[in-house]
This record gives C-alpha cells, sequence and structure tokens, in this order.
C-alpha cells in the first residue's frame, strides 16, 4: 500500500513539475520572440531613416539610439556581419558571441542553400558556462542580407526553480513516506488486534 501510494504521488508530481517548467520555458520563448521582433522592426526603422549616409554609418548610429531601449529589459545585444561587430555589449563573453554566430551562419548557410528560403530568424536555449541563455537571432531584411542581429538574455532563474522545486518535492515524498508507513503500521496493528487477541485466547486453553 505504501508503495502504491508512492508511485502515484510520485507519478503526479513529476507531472506537475514537467507541465510548470514546460509552461514557464514557454513564456520565455514567447517574450523572446516578442522582443527580438521588436528589436528588428527598431532598427529596420531606423537604419531606413540614415541608410544614405551609408551601410556602416547607418547601422553603427541606429544601434546607438535603440540599444538602451532594447537592453534595459535584460537583453544583450549583438549586430555582426561575417567578422565584422557593428555592435556588441560589453557583458557578451566569447562563448555567448560563438553562440550568436553560429546560428547567425546557420541562417545563411540555410537560405544560400535552398532557393526561394526565407529563413530570417532562429531561437534556442544554450547553457553556457553553467548558466542557461535564451538567444535569438534574426537577419536583416533591409541591410546587407548577412547581417545579423542577435539577443540573448540569462533565463537561469527557470532553471534555479525547477531544481528548489525537485528539492522541496523529494523532501515532501520523504515525509509522506515516513506518516504513510507509520499510519499504515497503525492501522494494521488496529485490524489484526481481534485476531492477536484471539490467537491468544486459543493460546490459553490449550494450555
Amino acid at each position: 500500500m505504501t508503495a502504491l501510494l508512492t508511485v502515484i504521488f510520485a507519478v503526479f508530481g513529476l507531472w506537475m513539475l514537467s507541465s510548470y517548467f514546460s509552461k514557464a520555458i514557454e513564456r520565455e520563448m514567447d517574450r523572446a520572440n516578442s522582443e527580438s521582433g521588436m528589436f528588428q522592426l527598431m532598427f529596420e526603422n531606423g537604419y531606413h531613416q540614415i541608410d544614405n549616409y551609408g551601410e556602416d554609418y547607418a547601422i553603427r548610429s541606429t544601434m546607438e539610439n535603440i540599444a538602451f531601449g532594447i537592453e534595459k529589459n535584460g537583453n544583450l545585444c549583438m549586430v555582426w556581419k561575417g567578422d565584422l561587430d557593428y555592435y556588441c555589449n560589453s557583458k557578451i563573453d566569447v562563448n555567448m558571441a560563438y553562440e550568436l554566430r553560429k546560428m547567425g551562419t546557420t541562417l545563411i548557410q540555410q537560405s544560400s542553400s535552398y532557393a526561394g528560403s526565407e529563413n530570417y530568424y532562429g531561437m534556442g536555449i544554450r547553457e553556457i558556462e553553467g548558466k542557461y541563455y535564451i538567444i535569438t537571432v534574426s537577419r536583416s531584411s533591409s541591410a546587407s542580407s548577412n547581417l545579423c542581429l542577435g539577443m540573448c538574455r540569462d533565463i537561469s532563474d527557470v532553471y534555479i526553480g525547477r531544481q528548489n522545486l525537485i528539492m522541496r518535492y523529494c523532501i515532501s515524498l520523504g515525509i509522506l513516506l515516513m506518516v504513510s508507513s507509520v499510519i499504515i503500521f497503525i492501522l494494521s496493528r488496529y485490524i489484526t488486534k481481534p485476531i492477536r487477541n484471539l490467537n491468544t485466547v486459543v493460546n490459553e486453553i490449550s494450555k
């Protein structure tokens, strides 16, 4: 009985934890998708206004104007083409930049490999130096076709929250197991008391 209760509670708990984590990740991805779209929209609008001064100037000036608004919510932005960085937040380290460039390269390769491809956007979650980041990369539709707009944000709190929930759940499961064992032991002693008494009477008579 104790084993059955433990299994039921464990399965239900794992399902709840999995559901909670999936919804949390989905919320983070929806947020990243929205903020990445806003980043691209602000960049394209700013770029169009000054693109007659040349691509290099237009890109750098646009990022100077919009970077604060994009990054004030914890996002880290990076704009590059090939090996040239037009803008890179100082908090983006080598490993973050590598993951952003890798995704940007994949988008460019996919678009050049398939005729008529319109794959201008990518998203993923990466573990970097023990922390988890959600990264998005989009290709500019107005500047150079190989210009990439990258953004990443630390979502480690979601994973830490999952670990804390698992820990609390394991503690609760252990407590439930101990309490249910005690209750079942007491009930079994209570239920079998008449049988024990009968055995005592029989033993007394047999003497």
